[in-house]
């Protein structure tokens, strides 16, 4: 796999899971790998060469294709997401509905648009970031489940528009992840007593960043997923 024009590309690197699959990826030794920031300030080198991509409005596409044009492309990532400010849909305003919708579900479409034609010539495998929200639809996340619900049919379409491509997408939707993000969700839940919270999840704990990462990788390079495609992976377990 190791070939010098083979490139795998990450959509949001910056953010916890991203990061921990460009670790991955690094152990890996992939031959190039392309990750997007939002802002300049928030990006680090993690082995690979970075470009500002903004999924709100597409911004940065034009760059990317460039970069990606002479490579193969092996996989990407789509792992941009905004969370909700956890209010009842009523109290929820407007904007934020569309905010969110704009960055979660549209952005994909304007992340997979911006390398479509590379992913076609490459028979790429994409894997989307989710939320197993979708499954639980708990209360006060209405904006945020709609949105992610609608990034998992974007993509299980794609997967059947694409298929005649041989590009493979799939879905990875793990429950709460350890994580900065995560600790600040449940601030906004009012949960206080965060080891109280963790004895209740599936195992007495929520999932590590690297497990997440690491099942995002193997989905999209390891030989035995290679068959998959429209599907939904949970990370997630009943206890």
């Amino acid at each position: 796999m190791n070939k010098t024009n083979d490139a795998v590309l990450v959509f949001g690197g910056t953010g916890a899971i991203g990061r921990g699959i460009l670790r991955s990826l690094a152990l890996r030794k992939i031959g190039f790998v392309l990750a997007t920031y939002q802002t300049e300030e928030s990006h680090e080198n993690e082995g690979a060469q970075w470009l500002r991509f903004q999924a709100s409005n597409g911004e940065g596409s034009e760059q990317i294709r460039a970069v990606l044009e002479h490579y193969n492309l092996l996989a990407a990532f789509f792992c941009i997401g905004v969370p909700s400010t956890k209010k009842q849909i009523v109290d929820t305003k407007t904007e934020e509905w569309l905010n969110l919708f704009s960055v979660n579900a549209v952005g994909f479409v304007r992340a997979y648009t911006a390398i479509a034609d590379i992913a076609r010539r490459s028979q790429s495998r994409i894997v989307v970031l989710s939320s197993d929200t979708t499954r639980t639809i708990g209360s006060q996340n209405g904006p945020y489940t709609a949105s992610k619900a609608a990034l998992e049919a974007i993509v299980q379409t794609l997967a059947k528009e694409e298929a005649q491509f041989g590009v493979r997408l799939t879905s990875l939707a793990p429950s709460l992840v350890d994580s900065p993000l995560a600790d600040h969700i449940l601030q906004l839940k009012g949960i206080t007593d965060k080891d109280v919270y963790d004895r209740s999840l599936p195992w007495g704990r929520p999932i590590a960043i690297q497990e997440v990462a690491e099942a995002a990788v193997s989905l999209a390079l390891d030989v035995q997923w290679g068959y998959c495609t429209g599907q939904i992976f949970r990370l997630a377990s009943e206890k």
